[in-house]
């Protein structure tokens, strides 16, 4: 999350700039949009993994329903004492994304003529069974339906920090790779895409690059000047200075781990 969020690689890149200045969102609060994170689960995120003091860094922020007694994970995130406990990712008869979903969906519909960025993460595929995450099919589906019918300008991007590293199979070698090779899926407005074919072109050739949470970092903060670049500027030794591309366009095929600034150990495209 430290990739997609700061766009930084190490906690020694994000100490040598200042975190809060580099937060994804902070150029489109600039620009006068309304923020949300959501974190479906009962911690300060930001202050807990990037030490942030007084952690809100949004204008809205969702964590508080997710300390309910029926439902937190803080102790045992995982579920390793009952990897397949899929009654207990629950408040009440309510699945806990069906809460988080919600709130997403009222915070879209509140601020109706307003532009919004949000940031929503969820929990149900950080086990083993990979059961949990069925259990949010329909209601997600639902939705990105209803989501892009009343707000038809938004984008959608539905992205991993990881893919399944637990379990037997995620402790597999092909689970190494998934581990290494999170999912990455993206929704655009057909009135954007109209509007710069060239975008559409290169998100198709895109699908088939090597790509990293930097490169859709930047690709993120070009969206809101596009296509000038609307981020704020990073120390020439990071590796986002160095190596980070947008998606917006055409990034060859040839491109390697080492071209896109992933360390050799943690490359899942070696052959």
């Amino acid at each position: 999350m430290r990739s997609i969020i700061f766009g930084a690689t190490s906690k020694s890149e994000l100490v040598s700039m200042n975190p809060k200045d580099h937060l994804l969102w902070k150029p489109f609060e600039d620009a006068g949009y309304v923020s949300l994170w959501l974190n479906d689960l009962c911690q300060d995120y930001f202050k807990m993994y990037f030490a942030i003091p007084n952690g809100t860094v949004t204008d809205h922020e969702a964590v508080y329903p997710f300390c309910h007694y029926e439902f937190n994970l803080e102790k045992d995130p995982l579920r390793k004492t009952k990897p397949v406990d899929i009654e207990k990712r629950c408040i009440g008869d309510s699945y806990i994304h069906t809460y988080a979903l919600h709130y997403a969906s009222q915070f879209f519909d509140n601020y109706m003529d307003v532009p919004k960025f949000a940031i929503t993460k969820y929990i149900e595929a950080h086990e083993d069974s990979a059961a949990v995450l069925n259990t949010m099919d329909d209601e997600l589906s639902q939705f990105v339906k209803s989501t892009m019918k009343k707000h038809p300008n938004t984008i959608m991007i539905f992205v991993g920090d990881h893919g399944l590293h637990v379990g037997p199979f995620g402790l597999s070698p092909h689970g190494d790779v998934e581990n290494g090779l999170p999912a990455l899926y993206t929704v655009f407005p057909s009135t954007f895409l109209k509007t710069h074919p060239e975008i559409k072109k290169a998100l198709k050739h895109n699908e088939q690059s090597v790509l990293t949470h930097l490169d859709l970092h930047k690709t993120i903060l070009q969206t809101l000047n596009y296509p000038a670049y609307a981020g704020p500027t990073y120390p020439v030794s990071t590796t986002y200075h160095q190596h980070a591309q947008s998606l917006y366009e055409p990034i060859p095929y040839s491109r390697n781990c080492t071209a896109a600034g992933v360390p050799i150990e943690m490359c899942r495209c070696k052959q």
